[in-house]
């Protein structure tokens, strides 16, 4: 067995163990009981997240791998198959986390006093620029999602700004 071979077992392999854990999420909500289920809400959708972005890594990798037009096209229905239950549990255990420290993160605390410790002047961090190439979409779309898509310091206007001067 080949190193090329090797490697896409195993990433076929992770890819397997990924999508078995994110569709047991997907049962949890399908099976959804306010009363029984609730508490484990805030942890499911941390799994979520995290189940999603080693999915999204592996696919990457399998899109390097994969020579063959079929097996990439399996790949893509693949992810849009993946992508449309992560998007509906997502969204059903969002509407029904009652975490605190969901509730709490995102509402000002002007009441309290500020003890926090001055800001340090960090180095503007560059984004990223899409060439447009296939191969580079993923590693483009992770890096402005982290960086711009989930800030909550930057109004939707801006949001669309950077993403505009993000292409070649």
């Amino acid at each position: 067995m080949s190193t090329l071979e090797r490697k896409l077992r195993g990433f076929k392999i992770s890819k397997r163990s990924v999508i078995t854990s994110f569709f047991t999420i997907t049962s949890f909500v399908t099976n959804f009981e306010e009363e029984r289920d609730a508490v484990e809400i805030p942890v499911r959708l941390e799994n979520l997240n995290a189940l999603w972005m080693k999915f999204n890594k592996v696919q990457a990798e399998l899109g390097l791998l994969v020579n063959d037009e079929e097996e990439q096209e399996n790949l893509l229905k693949e992810r849009t198959e993946v992508e449309k239950a992560y998007y509906r549990a997502k969204g059903m255990l969002m509407f029904h986390n009652r975490s605190p420290t969901n509730s709490q993160v995102n509402q000002p605390r002007s009441q309290e006093p500020s003890h926090q410790a001055p800001q340090v002047k960090l180095p503007d961090i560059k984004l990223p620029i899409f060439s447009g190439e296939f191969e580079s979409w993923l590693n483009f779309h992770d890096l402005f999602v982290s960086l711009v898509h989930t800030s909550t310091h930057l109004t939707t206007i801006q949001k669309f700004y950077y993403l505009r001067s993000s292409f070649a």
